[in-house]
């Protein structure tokens, strides 16, 4: 492909990516808001409890191929249809296991309802399987506004009918149905719109033949579902459920911009990274470009929710202050996770999944250990020490992956370090014009309208080519 057009596919995968993204957290954002005002912590902390069965079993039927398929230098129907059918094929196998275990689930939390919402709930990675081979497709052929159309309607019709629910008192139903009608909607749509469509004539060898590289990635994915949820299972195992509600609340919120981000960029970098495997001076001027996007949009944003958290939290509902510092917390947790996604989607491209395992294994090694130490010190004891050896992570991502194209320390604190220090100065601007406010709502506003004022009309002033390029990108409607 050549430089031009594939740069032009790359800024549109960035344009209808954070579109969708950025519609999908605003939908997201909106339904969060009514649902916390509607349901209890205890809700949340009952389908938190089930998130790393729901995160594993999505891992294991994906298996790792999105990422093989874009891998593989030529499409053949063949190989998504193999992957159609054997994702479908391990999730119903998956999900009568967990059927059977659901009482087990139960007893183990103390919440004997459990049994019927895990039954349900277990229904979305059913759903999932049926688009994997779609999505695979749309992701290989960076079909991003296609996509993001699927995903738009989904999103919207499946928020629609978990308010219906929150609104007629329906509690902690409104959140397992949400998942469900979104993975149903999704599949369907999928199947009804995309290009490429299943067929009976099977043959498992491509999945063999892919196997090797995505075993490591399905490993790697699993650790890491496991690090991420294990910590609801030693607060739901140790504390109440309220305790589960307020820990999942505050990563909730965080995660919920992080998604955006990462759903952003690994839209277009794996396939772009692909594309250009064999052009290492190439693949490092793309990936010092997507680092510093990277950082110019998440500094401010995630800094940003930290810094008005405690007055979000306080308009929706004054009940989940507890979950302030946590959400605080992994605020910044989040910025290393953003960072360091753009250095896994490079290894991909390269073909080192096993990279990916080891990295990821040390850090759920590492995360898990601390969590179970510092937990008996509170929750956000307990999300501190994660942070911090998160950062610790992302310097593990750089030594091992940016050498692949030379991308060095000194290129990454320069890509990161002035726009935190531009945030923290808007930030910093911003707290003090909010002093002479009272009023929760207009703090808030006002903390927002400063900071955001501040942080773009100072990039505008130290002339910041990134900042520009796309200003002018969109100005002349090029994408």
């Amino acid at each position: 492909m050549e430089q031009s057009e594939l740069k032009a596919k790359t800024a549109r995968g960035l344009l209808w990516g954070g579109l969708n993204n950025g519609v999908q957290q605003l939908i997201s954002v909106v339904l969060g808001l009514v649902l916390l005002n509607k349901l209890s912590p205890a809700d949340y902390g009952l389908v938190g409890m089930l998130a790393i069965f729901i995160g594993v079993a999505n891992t294991l039927q994906e298996g790792g191929f999105t990422s093989a398929l874009t891998n593989r230098p030529q499409y053949r129907h063949e190989d998504f249809n193999a992957v159609f059918w054997f994702s479908i094929a391990v999730s119903l196998s998956i999900y009568s296991i967990l059927w059977f275990c659901a009482p087990l689930i139960a007893d183990f939390f103390g919440h004997g309802e459990l049994v019927l919402i895990a039954r349900v709930q277990f229904l979305t990675f059913v759903f999932n399987s049926m688009s994997i081979a779609h999505n695979a497709f749309l992701f290989k052929n960076m079909m991003v506004r296609q996509r993001a159309s699927y995903d738009l309607v989904a999103a919207l019709v499946s928020a629609v009918i978990a308010v219906w629910l929150a609104l007629g008192g329906y509690g902690y139903w409104a959140l397992v149905v949400h998942s469900v009608s979104f993975s149903a909607i999704g599949a369907l749509l999928k199947w009804s719109f995309v290009p490429w469509k299943p067929s009976l004539h099977i043959t498992m060898k491509p999945v063999r033949e892919m196997l090797g590289f995505s075993v490591n990635l399905v490993a790697s994915s699993l650790i890491t579902q496991v690090q991420t949820n294990i910590f609801s299972i030693i607060l739901g195992k140790k504390f109440t459920k309220q305790d589960v509600g307020y820990y999942s609340q505050g990563m909730k919120w965080s995660n919920l911009m992080l998604s955006m981000f990462t759903g952003i960029f690994v839209s277009v970098s794996q396939p772009v990274f692909s594309e250009i495997s064999c052009d290492r001076e190439r693949q490092l001027r793309v990936f010092r470009k997507l680092s510093s996007l990277v950082s110019l949009m998440v500094f401010p944003v995630m800094l940003g929710i930290a810094f008005v958290g405690n007055e979000f939290i306080s308009l929706i509902n004054p009940e989940f202050l507890p979950c302030v510092p946590v959400l605080q917390t992994y605020c910044v947790y989040c910025i290393a996770s953003a960072i360091y996604c753009i250095y896994t989607q490079l290894a991909i491209s390269h073909g080192l999944s096993r990279l990916c395992l080891k990295i990821n294994t040390a850090n759920a090694l590492a995360q898990i250990a601390a969590a179970l130490i510092s937990y008996r010190f509170g929750m956000v004891t307990m999300a501190v020490t994660v942070t911090v050896i998160n950062y610790a992570v992302l310097l593990a991502w750089h030594f091992a992956a940016g050498g692949l194209v030379g991308f060095r320390l000194g290129n990454l604190l320069g890509n990161t370090l002035p726009y935190l220090l531009l945030t923290a100065v808007a930030l910093a601007l911003a707290w003090v014009a909010s002093l002479p406010f009272e009023g929760v709502a207009v703090v808030m506003m006002v903390k927002i309208a400063v900071a955001a004022a501040l942080y773009l009309t100072m990039l505008y002033m130290f002339n910041k080519p990134l900042f520009l390029e796309a200003f002018q990108l969109m100005k002349r409607k090029r994408i």
